[in-house]
């Protein structure tokens, strides 16, 4: 299952993650949110387990 997990912290920091993706194509999957909220301050990307 593909899924895409969005927190807020209390100071308004957003946190996405992503599973269920293979390569690259979370960040397609993801785009739009960036879009919506505006500026990316960073991005790891992790390891398919």
């Amino acid at each position: 299952m593909k899924t895409i997990t969005i927190s807020i912290d209390a100071t308004g920091e957003v946190t996405l993650e992503t599973s269920g993706f293979k390569g690259k194509s979370c960040l397609e999957a993801s785009e739009f949110i960036k879009q919506v909220l505006g500026e990316e301050i960073s991005r790891e990307l992790t390891p398919l387990s």
